[in-house]
């Protein structure tokens, strides 16, 4: 899964709302993260890194398993106002296998 523009998450939404409808079982999910690390690379930007789990429900079930778990790698500017701008974010999955399918992303 590659959404690393709005475009692309667009498409993805397009596909999940409009064509892949009824053809997937439907989940909720909880998303952690956890034990978030940092370093500066320059004055203004972040390097960061974060432990996370995302965990599903299946509507029709309600049996709760692990979807994924890994880690984020984010690239974060302060902005001059003291807030902070996230400039990219890669999740890196331990999961090696994905249970069947993996319709919204992480």
């Amino acid at each position: 899964m590659y959404d690393d523009c709005r475009a692309r998450l667009e498409d993805r939404v397009t596909f999940v709302n409009d064509i892949w409808v009824g053809t997937f079982q439907d989940y909720r999910t909880r998303h952690f993260v956890q034990l978030t690390s940092y370093h500066r690379t320059d004055a203004a930007t972040l390097e960061m890194r974060s432990n996370f789990s995302v965990f599903m429900t299946p509507k029709d079930s309600g049996i709760t398993q692990v979807l994924a778990a890994g880690q984020y790698l984010d690239s974060v500017r302060q902005q001059k106002n003291g807030g902070l701008k996230l400039l990219s974010r890669r999740a890196e999955l331990d999961t090696s296998v994905l249970p069947r399918y993996l319709v919204y992303p992480i």
